[in-house]
């Protein structure tokens, strides 16, 4: 296993999935802007049902795959991090 590259990759993975979030929570604020704008076009019936059924749950799943990226994925990964430069150290020094 050659670390250096591995450290390379995670800490490739690690911007990646920091963006990815960034990306995500800019389109969950997207959603929201549409869904306000069709809110002020169609029947109260249609938007509040819209609301209800695909829009909150929507924007519910999105905070929670968000979330579990900041809370779950990217602490393991800050970890794997930590790890591999450690045995980077070990390695140089004999």
């Amino acid at each position: 296993m050659n670390y250096d590259i591995q450290l390379g990759t995670l800490e490739e993975f690690k911007s990646f999935l920091e963006i990815f979030r960034e990306e995500i929570g800019e389109k969950v604020i997207a959603y929201g802007n549409r869904f306000s704008a069709l809110r002020e076009s169609v029947s109260p019936h249609i938007a509040e049902k819209y609301a209800a059924d695909f829009c909150n749950p929507n924007m519910d799943s999105l905070r929670s795959f968000m979330d579990k990226i900041a809370e779950h994925d990217l602490p393991y990964i800050k970890n794997q991090i930590d790890i591999t430069r450690e045995a980077i150290e070990r390695a140089r020094m004999g």
